[in-house]
């Protein structure tokens, strides 16, 4: 239940706001439940990136969502360049993590601070991490689950009662 596809040439201006696009690609996969992976694997020289869905509902091929999450991309972001890939090469990726060195960061994303809403302050996106572990091997898996707003708001209730009983 979960595909792949390879990112070969990603193209974007400079100045554009990426995050609302990525948001939008993300957006397209919210009604269907699934799960968007991000794998970025270095071998210390050349970074590859892969995109891939999951799905929890076997009535949806999953062969459709990554076609819709593959044509989203690409209409966001024009002149991107992808390629479908099989298991065996994401299978060889996984092979490659060493138990030993796995860190975990977990977060919900959410409406920002009006304070922190422009883009050169914001943003801490993906092509930072890649440029500071330039020359070291890594692989970055990020995984987005889709959280419903009655989820979010359950959750930020208990956090804001922890605090209060801090």
């Amino acid at each position: 239940n979960v595909l792949f596809f390879k990112i070969t040439e990603m193209v974007y201006e400079k100045e554009e706001f990426a995050s609302y696009k990525f948001a939008s690609v993300f957006n397209t996969l919210l009604s269907s439940d699934a799960a968007i992976f991000i794998i970025i694997d270095s071998d210390g020289e050349k970074t590859d990136f892969y995109m891939g869905v999951r799905s929890p509902d076997p009535d949806k091929t999953i062969s459709s969502l990554r076609n819709t999450l593959k044509n989203a991309m690409i209409g966001q972001f024009p002149g991107t360049k992808v390629e479908n890939c099989d298991i065996d090469e994401i299978k060889n990726i996984m092979a490659g993590i060493k138990g030993n060195s796995i860190s975990a960061v977990s977060c919900v994303a959410n409406v920002r601070e009006e304070n922190l809403n422009n883009n050169e302050k914001f943003v801490q996106g993906l092509e930072k991490l890649v440029l500071s572990m330039q020359g070291q091997r890594y692989t970055g898996i990020v995984i987005a689950n889709c959280t419903n707003q009655n989820q979010l708001q359950k959750l930020r209730r208990g956090y804001e009662s922890v605090y209060t009983q801090l």
